[in-house]
């Protein structure tokens, strides 16, 4: 676009695409401009569009799992949360930790040197456990399969753990039992 100004009156100088020069008084400008400026933002709107409803196809089927995915673990970590600190207050009240501090964890608590509370143990256990049941439903939602099948295996490992602690504890009881026995 080229303005020049032959005696006192504006012209406008367009070159098209052949490179043919187009001339036209200021007036015819901007009715020219007027005219195809609608046209002009009217296909970039319909473009922009277009691009928006394209890019919305390819990201939807991904989106909306993901941001339910990450909803149900906000919710489930939450609760699951909640769920262990209520149940080792309950233990807490219930007195069921004195007796258990007593008999199991004193003396896990001499030998490693820091104090165990059952109730917090338990409630822990509890707070794992359904962290767990979260994360194999969130992943059973964005059919991982793969992945459920491996945290399944090992928390089967979990009560053979369990059962081995016991085992462990019970034999430590004893053991101070026959300790005071024969003392």
């Amino acid at each position: 676009v080229t303005i020049q100004e032959p005696k006192g009156i504006y012209s406008v100088s367009f070159s098209d695409m052949s490179g043919a020069n187009l001339f036209c008084t200021m007036s015819q400008t901007k009715e020219l401009i007027m005219n195809v400026l609608p046209e002009i933002l009217t296909g970039v709107w319909n473009n922009l569009q277009a691009s928006f409803k394209l890019v919305w196809s390819v990201l939807s089927p991904i989106l909306l799992p993901l941001l339910t995915v990450i909803i149900l673990l906000v919710v489930g970590l939450w609760v699951a949360g909640f769920i262990g600190d209520k149940i080792a207050v309950l233990v807490k009240k219930g007195k069921i930790d004195d007796g258990l501090d007593k008999v199991l964890f004193s003396h896990f608590s001499k030998l490693a040197g820091v104090k165990v509370s059952a109730s917090d143990l338990i409630g822990s256990a509890v707070h794992w456990f359904l962290t767990a049941v979260v994360l194999i439903a969130a992943l059973n939602f964005v059919h991982l399969s793969s992945v459920v099948d491996f945290l399944r295996q090992a928390l089967g490992y979990v009560p053979h753990a369990i059962v081995g602690a016991l085992i462990i504890a019970v034999g430590t009881v004893v053991a101070d039992f026959a300790v005071y026995v024969v003392k």
